[in-house]
């Protein structure tokens, strides 16, 4: 597995935090299922030795690394830069140690959604828990101004536009890491993509779930805040965030920004106003 760099597509990149059994199980599910189009990366945020997988990835190991985390911002961020250093890939697959994909290829179906829209920058499966799920037809896809990030996959030509060239780091690169927490920064990543004439969708060929309970069930193992201690922290932070950068005072404020792109792209892209919502 990733033994040397192949020409395969994509990159698909996993965080993971000391569960190296959990992120294991995802790098073997994606490569059983999608290794004729995609390498597989593990990104080690912070993790202890021992809590590292056994496959092949990037290791984020200073010291505020190994204590806090680095959480998705940075860690994505931390492996997208050393990435570059190996090779630049056309897309990438950004995955969350709790992602649960059914038993078929992910993938595969998500590069043939980017192949059939070409100004499509980000593309995510769809969750049955997800209310946007029901605006979309059986195996159809919908474009939206909001898209969780759990695992979705990012063209390599949207993250060459809107990356950070000047001075890129962990910290500041794709996402901005100066939200720890990353509370509304996936908001603010597709707000950019409409801004730069790309779009994101969540497409009803791929599905997957978030396992809700895994940091609860494993906090101390991962070395990391439970939900009772992270959920607040994170509002707090992200709702200062919001007001230090943007001179928001809600979340709302940050959706209604991101739709006013949304809204824009349709008079520049008509073509793509029947994938509209």
């Amino acid at each position: 597995m990733n033994e040397g760099l192949s020409m395969r597509p994509c990159a698909t990149l996993i965080l993971n935090r000391n569960l190296p059994d959990v992120t294991d199980r995802l790098v073997e599910h994606v490569t059983r299922f999608d290794d004729d189009v995609t390498d597989v990366f593990v990104i080690e945020s912070g993790s202890f030795e021992e809590g590292r997988s056994r496959y092949r990835g990037f290791v984020a190991d200073w010291p505020e690394a190994v204590e806090h985390g680095l959480r998705f911002a940075r860690g994505f961020n931390f492996g997208l830069l050393e990435m570059e250093k190996e090779r630049n890939y056309e897309h990438y697959f950004l995955v969350c140690q709790d992602c649960l994909f059914p038993d078929q290829p992910t993938v595969s179906i998500l590069l043939e959604e980017m192949a059939r829209y070409p100004r499509l920058g980000i593309v995510s499966p769809a969750s049955p828990d997800w209310g946007e799920t029901a605006l979309i037809p059986e195996g159809g896809l919908r474009l939206f101004w909001f898209i969780n990030l759990i695992g979705w996959m990012v063209r390599g030509a949207f993250v060459e536009t809107v990356r950070n060239d000047e001075a890129p780091s962990y910290l500041d690169y794709l996402f901005d890491g100066s939200n720890f927490r990353g509370y509304d920064t996936d908001i603010e990543l597709v707000a950019k993509a409409y801004a730069n004439d790309y779009a994101a969708g969540i497409t009803r060929r791929a599905m997957f779930r978030e396992d809700k309970d895994l940091t609860d069930r494993m906090a101390s193992a991962m070395k990391t805040d439970p939900q009772r201690v992270n959920r607040p922290a994170m509002y707090d932070e992200g709702r200062r965030w919001l007001r230090r950068k943007y001179g928001f005072n809600s979340r709302w404020n940050m959706v209604t920004y991101a739709k006013a792109f949304y809204n824009q792209f349709f008079e520049h892209h008509p073509d793509y106003r029947e994938l509209r919502v």
